[in-house]
């Protein structure tokens, strides 16, 4: 009876970590997709030489908001390099250089392509 009871609350535990892994792997995953879906908007609106001040405003005030629930579970220098390119984003957008905020664009993919891959559980994550 007294190997029964911890070999039950480890089993719990273990439930517990996957059940909350496989929450924020979807938050994750899931703010990554819209972000990358917003971005890729913003990138084509520039393209056809317009300038999404509304849509890249928009754009930070949601990743203020989604940015704190990540906050509790990832690394804090990914977020806030995100947060840091997302910002140049929008000063790039509101002085008009083109080339450089679709430079910004494609470094603020990478890093969320980066952080979705970084959570993810496997063997490599891991150890």
């Amino acid at each position: 009876m007294k190997k029964i009871r911890p070999i039950f609350l480890i089993l719990i535990i273990i439930i517990l970590v996957i059940f909350l892994d496989f929450i924020t792997v979807n938050n994750t995953k899931n703010t990554v997709d819209f972000f990358n879906s917003e971005l890729d908007n913003i990138d084509n609106i520039l393209l056809k030489g317009k300038m999404p001040i509304d849509k890249i405003n928009e754009l930070v005030d949601e990743w203020e908001k989604r940015s704190r629930l990540m906050a509790y579970y990832l690394e804090h220098d990914e977020i806030e390099k995100i947060g840091n390119n997302i910002s140049l984003i929008q000063k790039q957008i509101e002085i008009e250089d083109v080339d450089d905020a679709r430079q910004s664009i494609a470094e603020t993919k990478f890093l969320f392509k980066h952080i979705e891959e970084k959570q993810i559980l496997n063997i490599e994550n891991f150890f």
